[in-house]
């Protein structure tokens, strides 16, 4: 999946400048622009959703969400 990532130019694998061993994936500006354009819109409606609801709904939604997040986290996996 990487190979492709790099083949399409969405990513450059670069080397860890601390451990010469490593290596690292840096997206790539046309990568992080296409994104931007794709998912902006999507962001923008859900930050507007979120706006919406004052802090006490804030905190419910977080509970439900961190909660349900824990739920998934331990079920055994396939």
């Amino acid at each position: 999946m990487i190979d492709r990532l790099e083949r399409l130019g969405h990513v450059a694998r670069v080397r860890d400048e601390h451990d010469r061993r490593r290596i690292l994936l840096r997206v790539e500006p046309a990568a992080i622009r296409l994104g931007r354009e794709f998912f902006g819109p999507l962001i923008d409606g859900v930050l507007g959703v979120l706006d919406s609801f004052g802090p006490a709904e804030r905190d419910t939604v977080r509970r439900f969400l961190t909660a349900t997040h824990a739920v998934f986290a331990s079920e055994p996996r396939p």
